[in-house]
């Protein structure tokens, strides 16, 4: 562990940092074990060892990462501004000082690790060591991606404790160097725009190497990323639906290049409360003892402080309206009158909020519609007396993307009212009580 603090650490070369990992008596003794439930030779376990080690380690190369920064910055840079929250960034940099991070956060966008990756490189973090999807290995982005810190790792190996193994001493080399690492806890991209439910493996190893002793606390960070308009939209809508979905390779990032050419408006990056894995081992009774339940509630408390962070945007406020009121065109005075009560209760519960001042304003709320209408998401038909918009057929499924990055401030309130809307109907007893067993009633129907 001594050796993994020292700050050369990341400076090594893949070979010597697989020697590093595989020179120590625990995982000698580990490999040892595993190749006698294996009936196995012990050198061809450390041979295996080797080799997933192998697969696996990444290095970061300072003239690399400043290559890789560059060569991909038309992936984003031009496309979006950034509005982040500084509040929060210094809070990580004073955490980030005695402990790794561990950030995990939502997945709308391919475009996600470069926003992230290039906003610590301005305010002076450390490059995360990265752990990109199989689908990203494709030349020549994989092998650039390995010499910036991205960590390949197989698909599927429940069935290899030898890769498993590995994985974790891996892990656990990085952490006790307070080496930051990311990671995408739901898995994939959301196609819904809501967050898709967690993965844990990747937790599980981390939390693995932390409870065996192999790296101290780590600390993970819920990170928000949200777009006011995200081209890749309507493509992730369409594959939602059945529409099959197109293998990347060197043809899909030229015309990923070409997509983003255009500027489309902002991202909004927000953090969560940070989470001490130590801390998060205590959450709900959960324990050693019960590892598997440990890393559940641990993964579902980040995704809710993802959740708690989201700002509500102008965009998901519009849709929300527009997409309940079932196809009608609204003039703007309409529009404006269906958001208000929505905005007042934004204010009133004191949500995070980011780009709704526009909508207090007909001027501004005139120039968000339209930004919709030039991203194809609304039609404007101004033939008549006066404007009005609608979300064109065919949109619905992109609107609702939009709408659900925000949906999850609304949702307990729509089940109270529909308790209430309940008891009116059907009267007796106390109004409150009942309504109450209906809200709870329905919140254990949906909550899965």
């Amino acid at each position: 562990m001594d050796e993994a603090r020292s700050p050369e650490m990341q400076k090594h070369s893949a070979g010597a940092v697989v020697a590093s990992i595989l020179g120590r008596p625990h995982v000698q003794d580990e490999l040892a074990r595993v190749a006698l439930e294996l009936k196995i030779a012990r050198e061809s376990a450390i041979e295996r060892a080797r080799g997933c080690l192998n697969e696996m380690v990444a290095v970061q190369k300072p003239w690399m990462l400043r290559f890789y920064h560059w060569a991909l910055r038309p992936l984003h840079a031009r496309t979006w501004d950034v509005r982040v929250d500084e509040a929060g960034l210094v809070r990580l940099a004073r955490l980030n000082e005695k402990q790794a991070l561990v950030f995990l956060p939502s997945h709308r966008s391919y475009a996600d690790p470069l926003v992230l990756g290039a906003l610590l490189g301005r305010h002076g973090f450390p490059a995360n060591f990265t752990l990109p999807g199989a689908n990203m290995g494709f030349w020549p982005l994989g092998p650039l991606l390995r010499r910036a810190g991205g960590i390949t790792i197989r698909r599927t190996f429940k069935d290899d404790p030898i890769y498993k193994l590995a994985l974790r001493e891996y892990f656990g080399y990085l952490v006790a160097g307070r080496t930051n690492l990311e990671w995408y806890i739901e898995g994939g991209r959301s196609r819904t725009g809501k967050l898709r439910p967690p993965r844990f493996g990747l937790l599980r190893y981390l939390l693995d190497a932390i409870q065996q002793n192999r790296a101290d606390d780590a600390i993970l960070v819920p990170v928000s990323i949200n777009y006011d308009h995200l081209p890749e939209v309507q493509l992730m809508a369409a594959e939602e639906h059945g529409a099959e979905k197109r293998p990347e390779g060197i043809g899909w990032l030229v015309r990923y290049v070409r997509q983003q050419r255009r500027h489309v408006g902002e991202v909004h990056v927000r953090f969560g409360e940070p989470l001490a894995l130590s801390e998060g081992l205590a959450l709900g009774g959960a324990s050693a003892s019960s590892p598997r339940l440990a890393v559940e509630r641990i993964a579902f408390e980040v995704c809710d402080r993802i959740d708690r962070a989201t700002p509500v945007l102008a965009n998901a406020l519009v849709t929300l309206a527009l997409l309940g009121v079932r196809g009608r065109a609204l003039t703007l005075d309409q529009v404006r009158a269906l958001i208000a009560p929505l905005l007042d209760y934004v204010m009133r519960r004191d949500l995070p909020t980011s780009g709704l001042e526009g909508l207090r304003t007909a001027e501004g709320s005139r120039r968000i519609l339209d930004a919709l209408r030039d991203a194809g998401l609304l039609t404007c038909y101004a033939g008549g007396a006066e404007a009005v918009y609608f979300i064109p057929s065919g949109q619905h499924n992109v609107a609702a993307f939009y709408r659900n990055n925000a949906i999850h401030w609304f949702v307990n309130r729509a089940i109270v009212e529909l308790g209430f809307l309940y008891v009116a109907e059907r009267g007796g007893g106390d109004p409150r009580e009942e309504a109450w067993k209906e809200a709870l009633r329905m919140r254990d129907l949906l909550k899965f």
